[in-house]
């Protein structure tokens, strides 16, 4: 029983450590560029680069 439980506090802090590292790596290390979203920098779905600076 004590390793079952030694086991699971492992893995816990093990979840809790990815966690934290998923947590830094959402956050943006600095603001939006160019009025994009951190999300639609991410995903590609920002202003069409193409068409910026054209009439």
């Amino acid at each position: 029983m004590s390793l079952l439980r030694e086991a699971i506090e492992s893995v816990d802090a093990r979840i809790d450590a990815v966690s934290e590292t998923l947590r830094r790596l959402q956050r943006p290390a600095t603001g939006p560029t160019d009025g994009e979203t951190p999300e639609e920098r991410a995903s590609d779905t920002g202003p069409d680069r193409s068409q910026r600076g054209r009439a």
